[in-house]
């Protein structure tokens, strides 16, 4: 059998939505004969991979002795240098793959790149070997089967403002969002949903406060595509969220919390169907919440919906597994 090996990295403070893209493009590689094995030092104790491998690793040595027997490496990891992904490129009998929505780290040595965003071929920092292929846009984009099958309502019928800062919530937002939002009386006018990843660390706090306000609070939703399908508007978190919201029709405003997710708030911002707020230096708490009323608002709401749902198609996976294979193939 096959086999791939995905090199990352998810814990209590970040890489959930690195994990969880892996995970589709695993699960799409699976449906297709390959066995696909996670290589981490660090990685959520209560997530689920079957019927992926976990291989707990200790350094990087270990999982460049290790990859060697894969036909594909993929590697979704920033701390990744150029130097240790031409030592990868190296390997003959493999093919490097890797995840990249940054274009930060100068030669990207890999047999293909994978980048979402549809400006991607204006990095210019972009340098590549002469066989890499691009896979760019956000028809590569890598979303779970849920999002493929879900069924999106009307839009008059959504009645939800969901809030969501990722699997971590790394800058701990949630809790100052959900205090300040009672003061926004066209938000609260809908069911507010509160949900926390498996790797917050203020669930209880956050719980508690969402009994008092009579929110709802969901902890570790295993389905986020059919959540998102109720919402109206969402305030959440920058990253592969955008995407899925994207996918579900849902328009948001997105907090970014770290560089990497500030060029794909940016581009998805100017197509008009979201909003973004730069927090990865303060807390811009109010001005979230007033980009949130602004667009609960705008007449066009509807439409924003309709245009967001044009983006993506939720087949990046299936794309992505199939361009992989073709590369062993060739």
């Amino acid at each position: 059998m096959k086999q791939a090996i995905f090199r990352l990295d998810a814990g209590k403070n970040n890489g959930m939505g690195h994990l969880m893209r892996c995970r589709a493009l695993a699960d799409a590689l699976h449906a297709q004969g390959v066995a696909c094995t996670f290589a981490c030092k660090i990685i959520d104790s209560e997530i689920c991979l079957s019927p992926h491998r976990l291989h707990s690793i200790e350094n990087e040595d270990e999982f460049l002795a290790i990859s060697k027997s894969y036909q594909w490496i993929i590697v979704d990891h920033y701390e990744y240098s150029s130097e240790e992904l031409y030592v990868l490129h190296k390997h003959p009998d493999s093919h490097l793959i890797v995840l990249d929505d940054i274009g930060n780290r100068g030669h990207l040595y890999a047999d293909m790149i994978i980048n979402p965003l549809a400006k991607a071929r204006a990095f210019t920092s972009y340098q590549l070997s002469s066989r890499a292929q691009l896979l760019l846009g956000p028809e590569y984009c890598l979303l779970g089967e849920s999002f493929q099958t879900v069924e999106l309502p009307t839009f008059e019928t959504r009645n939800r403002i969901i809030i969501t800062f990722g699997g971590s919530d790394v800058t701990g937002l949630t809790l100052p969002v959900i205090k300040a939002v009672t003061d926004y009386d066209a938000i609260t006018s809908y069911e507010i949903v509160v949900v926390t990843g498996a790797a917050c660390a203020d669930g209880a706090a956050i719980e508690k406060y969402c009994e008092q306000q009579h929110f709802q609070y969901r902890h570790n939703v295993q389905n986020m595509a059919e959540l998102f399908s109720t919402a109206r508007l969402a305030i959440s978190a920058a990253g592969s969220t955008i995407f899925e919201l994207a996918c579900c029709a849902v328009p948001s405003v997105f907090a970014v919390v770290a560089d990497n997710q500030w060029l794909a708030a940016r581009e998805h911002s100017r197509l008009g169907w979201c909003r973004s707020v730069d927090c990865r230096k303060v807390q811009p708490v109010n001005e979230l919440l007033q980009q949130a009323e602004l667009l609960l608002a705008d007449n066009n709401l509807e439409q924003y919906s309709q245009a967001a749902r044009e983006i993506v198609d939720a087949k990046g996976a299936e794309r992505v597994a199939s361009r992989i294979i073709d590369l062993h193939n060739a």
